[in-house]
């Protein structure tokens, strides 16, 4: 069995292609007070801007090495427990779609 642990206060870590502001801010860490780059670092993580995730590809890569070795993988998105990352992603997403003129409410969202 893996557990994957794909969202935390700390990181978003997998990729979704109709929402990038979980990976391009959610999954980038550096050292910035207002959280507006980027998330501070938290549990020791050093100074240098990161980013870490697995893209779409890397995940399916995963599943199909667990599948051929007859592994369990059970992902993990826990919310609300943990959605930090996720709600300041989404903060820098109305930041990005607001200071191009798209500040009106969509009904849809695209997760594919």
């Amino acid at each position: 069995m893996l557990h994957c642990i794909l969202s935390d206060d700390e990181s978003w870590r997998l990729e979704i292609p109709g929402i990038p502001e979980l990976t391009e801010f959610g999954a980038t860490q550096c050292h910035d007070e207002s959280e507006t780059a980027c998330l501070m670092p938290v549990l020791g993580a050093g100074p240098n801007k990161k980013t870490q995730y697995y893209s779409v590809e890397d995940y399916k890569n995963i599943l199909k090495y667990a599948n051929d070795r007859n592994i369990t993988v059970i992902p993990e998105l826990d919310m609300p427990g943990h959605a930090r990352a996720a709600i300041l992603a989404m903060e820098s997403r109305y930041r990005k779609l607001k200071s191009q003129g798209k500040n009106k409410r969509s009904r849809t969202i695209s997760f594919i």
